[in-house]
């Protein structure tokens, strides 16, 4: 069984796929027709996307697409202006993230995007329990696929957020090929039209900011041990996740969550399944997260004789189960680098077999003090 290399797996690694949510959040607060991407009150936010669409959250990125056809994406993310303006402080800040970030951040492409609007104010998320401010901009970029050897054009519209003097960006990203033979790109039929309104645009409308607050779950916290702290309900998730001191539930649902001080975060979920071979399935996680970040993926890998590329992995023990194959990549997005480490296995049950993937993202300077610790997570 440990030398098991393909897996029952889809991109639908999602929350909602396990029928659950956050313990922050009440199901009559979810949207009709959406799902929860992430959130809760120790958050501050409720980020929800369409119920087919696919939740893919990688470290500080949370973020949901449409499917492995139409790769259209959305993407929330916290982010500190102060690492790119460390003088600024109060309104300064307030200037240098909404005249001054968009145009920074477009400086890391490798060639010059193509803007279409810059920095129109809007108003975003829900009636009541929207953004402080929002501005909009809007841009084109081709992007070369080196395994497709070929030139794909997308659109972006990126979103400067504040609330609860918080800084966030939202992305949407989306092929500007027309979509099924229609008159109508990608990019454009998700957000819609005057008349009806697309996904993106009820993602952007139902989008909610509360005020922070302090996990106040009366549970008892489990510790092993060895100090190792229990962020998982095993009758949900059907898996029993202890991560190290330090790290902080984030998430009380089918995808265990937990997050450091310094951003580091680790989440475990269950992969619901269509037969897909693993290798296969953790190159189009890199072109996705790619299509995501604007950055090169860098991981080792090896080509077999028919030129497809291999990437390197090694078996682990994923606790108890069956199989499981560890891949280390990095990427860097908003200007920082950061390191992941994922294991894919596999574990069966009675007569079925089912596929789990964990995940540790860390900024690449964070990421070996907690390694050594995390590598014992996944053997607990």
């Amino acid at each position: 069984m440990k030398k098991i290399l393909t897996l029952f797996l889809t991109i639908a690694l999602t929350v909602a796929s396990l029928g659950a949510l956050t313990s922050c959040a009440d199901s009559s607060d979810v949207p009709e027709g959406m799902k929860l991407v992430a959130g809760g009150e120790e958050l501050g936010y409720y980020f929800y996307a369409p119920e087919g669409w696919a939740v893919s959250n990688v470290g500080e990125i949370k973020s949901a697409f449409v499917s492995r056809i139409d790769t259209s994406s959305v993407s929330f993310t916290e982010i500190n202006p102060l690492l790119k303006n460390p003088t600024g402080n109060g309104k300064e800040t307030d200037d240098y993230f909404f005249e001054n970030y968009f145009t920074e951040s477009l400086s890391e492409f490798p060639s010059a995007p193509t803007v279409s609007n810059n920095g129109e104010e809007i108003i975003f998320g829900k009636s009541g329990e929207g953004a402080t401010k929002a501005k909009k901009y809007t841009f084109s970029y081709d992007y070369y696929d080196a395994n497709a050897e070929e030139t794909f054009s997308y659109a972006f519209m990126q979103i400067l957020i504040k609330a609860n003097e918080k800084y966030y960006v939202f992305q949407y990203s989306a092929s500007l090929e027309n979509r099924n033979g229609t008159q109508t790109t990608y990019y454009d039929y998700h957000l819609g039209t005057s008349k009806k309104k697309g996904d993106v645009t009820k993602i952007i409308e139902n989008f909610r900011f509360v005020t922070p607050k302090e996990a106040t779950k009366t549970d008892k916290p489990v510790y092993d041990k060895d100090g190792f702290l229990l962020v998982s309900d095993s009758r949900v998730s059907g898996f029993s996740l202890y991560v190290p001191e330090g790290f902080k539930k984030t998430h009380d649902s089918g995808m265990a969550s937990a997050s450091h001080t310094d951003g580091s975060e680790i989440n475990m979920t269950e992969a619901m399944g269509t037969n897909e071979n693993v290798n296969t399935y953790v190159l189009r996680r890199f072109d996705e997260l790619e299509a995501l970040t604007g950055s090169k993926v860098e991981y080792e890998f090896t080509t077999d004789k028919n030129g497809t590329k291999i990437v390197n992995y090694v078996q682990v023990e994923l606790g108890n189960a069956d199989a499981a194959n560890a891949y280390e990549y990095s990427y860097t997005y908003n200007g920082t680098a950061y390191k992941v480490y994922q294991v894919i296995a596999i574990n069966r049950s009675g007569l079925s077999y089912h596929g789990y993937v964990f995940t540790y993202t860390a900024k690449e300077a964070n990421y070996n003090s907690h390694f050594e610790n995390v590598k014992k997570a996944i053997e607990k």
